[in-house]
């Protein structure tokens, strides 16, 4: 058994390289590296071979999906914490050993994470977020500061998965994909950060230790045929915490807003966000836990599903 399994869920051949040099040069030396290639003719395998390292392990799993190549790396997993690291992230060498003291400092929290900047396809940094904590601080948050800090501006201030780490002993995979009963398109990592915060608080460490790849080949691009559910499961998370009695008046007016602002941006390309805009009422004229369960919503939840099902359709057409 090592003590962290650093995955690497993969199908493209772009950018892998620099994610699995950034691995293999972690100052923290107890870890296996797993990667999972989704391609269906396993055209990554020449990529990982070529490193020729004993810490890095190579899987052809081509199923065409990422959620299930994401899971079949953590079954295969051997470590005590799990470092998930996307294709076109990037890691500091400190990152790994940063997140594995956090855990140890707080065997309380079930998952660690730390600031990261955002980088273009040429590496070039393009964005660096608000800091967190100072440098070498650490610190616990609870699920109702996620909440609260999350669902009103519709921002996930803790970052993606790349940038985090998960005790294994305590987490069932399956119960990080499912929100109440509803399956994540597009929030996932929201998803699980809130299954994880019921387990107990989170440890943030400071500083930015790691880089996030923005560029137009990511499913999470505002042009992917899916964004748009990125936007729908916002509201899905907000009607949840709403009906829990975990949110404000205030706060979910603050979201109320912002769901308006970001669904009219968008819905001219994503014409569905239309029926979410005049859905946005039930939030002050329905009682909080009658809001997950609405007829409508779950209507227009229904009609984006076939909606993004129809343009995800289409571009593979295109692509043929």
């Amino acid at each position: 058994m090592v003590t962290v399994s650093i995955l690497i869920p993969a199908h493209r051949p772009e950018f892998l390289t620099e994610a699995i040099a950034s691995a293999l040069a972690q100052t923290f030396e107890d870890i296996e590296i797993l990667v999972g290639d989704n391609t269906s003719d396993g055209a990554l395998e020449g990529i990982v071979s070529q490193f020729g390292n004993p810490k890095l392990k190579y899987f052809h799993h081509g199923f065409d999906n990422g959620g299930e190549n994401a899971r079949a790396l953590w079954e295969k997993a051997r470590g005590r914490y799990i470092k998930w690291l996307f294709y076109d992230d990037i890691l500091m060498p400190e990152s790994v050993a940063l997140l594995v003291d956090a855990l140890r400092k707080f065997p309380q929290a079930a998952m660690a994470f730390h600031g990261r900047v955002m980088i273009d396809a040429k590496s070039a940094i393009v964005h660096t977020p608000p800091r967190l904590l100072g440098n070498g601080e650490i610190a616990l948050i609870d699920r109702s500061h996620i909440v609260r800090n999350m669902l009103p501006q519709l921002d996930n201030f803790i970052g993606e998965p790349s940038f985090v780490m998960l005790d294994k002993s305590r987490i069932e995979i399956a119960d990080l994909s499912k929100y109440k009963d509803h399956v994540p398109d597009f929030l996932g990592d929201v998803c699980a950060y809130l299954a994880v915060a019921r387990l107990g608080p989170i440890a943030v460490v400071g500083g930015y230790h790691g880089a996030f790849r923005r560029h137009g080949a990511q499913e999470s691009a505002n042009g992917s045929p899916i964004f748009a559910m990125g936007l729908i499961e916002w509201e899905v998370f907000l009607r949840g915490e709403a009906a829990d009695g975990n949110l404000t008046i205030k706060e979910i007016l603050a979201a109320k807003q912002r769901l308006v602002e970001v669904y009219v941006r968008f819905s001219l390309h994503f014409p569905e966000l239309q029926r979410f805009i005049a859905g946005l009422t039930e939030l002050t004229d329905m009682l909080p836990g009658q809001l997950p369960t609405s007829e409508k919503f779950k209507a227009n939840l229904a009609y984006a599903r076939e909606a993004m099902k129809a343009r995800a359709s289409a571009v593979k057409l295109n692509a043929a």
